[in-house]
Order: C-alpha cells, then sequence, then structure tokens
C-alpha cells in the first residue's frame, strides 16, 4: 500500500531472560542471572535452531545482556544492545517484594491502557518494544535470522 513502510521477513526468536539473583539492595535493571538463569541460558543454544543465528539484540539491562552473552559464546557471535528493549519502567515501585510484584504485574498486563502504581504503561511499553523491533528488522538482511534477549512481553506487529 502507498504510505506503508515495507517490512522485511526474516528469521526471528524472542529469548527472555530466565531467573535473575533478586537483590533488594541492587537496581532491577542490574540484577544479573541467578546459576539456574545461567543454565537455561546455555540449554537454549542447544535447540534446533540456534546455529542458525547470525545477530543478537538485547536490552540494555544486565540479566538480558548476560542471557545474550551466553547464548552468542559458543557462535563467536557479538551482542548489540538497544537501549528500547528495557522492561516497562517500574522505578515508581522500586523493589517489590515477590507476592506483591506478582500481583501487581498482573495488574500492569490485565490493564494495558492504564499506569499500575505509577509504572510505565503496558501498551507504551509494547509500542516502544516493537517501534525498535522493526528498527532491527529493517536494518538486517532477511539471510540473517535474529535472536532478540530480552524481558516477558507480548509483542504482535
Amino acid at each position: 500500500m502507498a504510505g506503508e513502510q515495507n517490512l522485511k521477513m526474516t528469521f526471528c526468536v524472542y529469548l527472555t531472560h530466565p531467573e535473575v539473583q533478586i537483590d533488594p539492595a541492587v537496581p532491577v535493571p542490574d540484577w544479573g542471572l541467578s546459576q539456574i538463569g545461567r543454565d537455561r541460558a546455555a540449554n537454549a543454544r542447544k535447540l534446533d535452531w540456534a546455529a542458525k543465528i547470525r545477530r543478537i539484540i538485547a536490552s540494555e539491562e544486565r540479566k538480558a545482556v548476560e542471557t545474550a552473552e551466553i547464548f552468542a559464546e559458543p557462535f563467536d557471535l557479538p551482542v548489540e544492545t538497544v537501549a528500547a528493549f528495557h522492561e516497562n519502567d517500574r522505578s515508581a515501585t522500586g523493589f517489590l517484594p515477590p507476592p506483591e510484584f506478582e500481583a501487581t504485574a498482573d495488574q500492569f498486563f490485565a490493564n494495558p491502557e492504564q499506569s499500575i502504581r505509577g509504572w510505565e504503561r503496558a501498551k507504551d511499553a509494547q509500542t516502544r518494544i516493537v517501534r525498535a523491533l522493526k528498527a532491527v528488522v529493517l536494518t538486517t538482511p532477511d539471510s540473517d535470522p535474529i535472536l532478540f534477549s530480552g524481558h516477558a512481553v507480548s509483542v504482535h506487529f
């Protein structure tokens, strides 16, 4: 259609970071993977499609970068970061104990048009991430499958 951007098609995988080492004294973006998380990220390298990946893009948050680096290591691929892939902004509440976080996250996903407890709206986070994903796809040859390493997200485009 006239005026629409022509999206290319390439094979993409969105790998959500696995379990993290929760530390209330450390800002959430600086949390790293737990040993279980590191083991699970390493297992992703064994999946049938893994060796086909040619480009790896991660959120700048430590847990996503660590996931991407663990995945990339045996394939000798660089990890690129994109700031717009960060998790939803939850700085309004800071650290929440796991049961309170889970209840708040449930409200966040159930009410994408609303800011829950001052958090970035789910709709805005999704729009930001989709825009960044499209930009990466548009700059990647169709022959180069992409692995995105980030945070639990529901993305449709």
